[in-house]
């Protein structure tokens, strides 16, 4: 077993940290396109409104 970690040892640490980069990487992402998600929603809510003020003032 010993062995084993001493030949593989920077192996399985560069893995470790592609595949730690990799999540975090993946985690930023979608909380950016989550955040861009409601911005549009937020934005198409507001867009309506502005319509349904618009034919009430008609």
């Amino acid at each position: 077993m010993w062995e084993f970690w001493r030949r593989h040892k920077r192996k399985v640490y560069v893995t470790l940290g592609v595949l730690g980069s990799g999540y975090l990487v993946y985690k930023l992402y979608d909380a950016h396109r989550r955040r861009l998600s409601d911005l549009e929603r937020e934005l198409a809510g507001r867009h309506e409104s502005d319509e349904l003020i618009k034919a009430q003032l008609r």
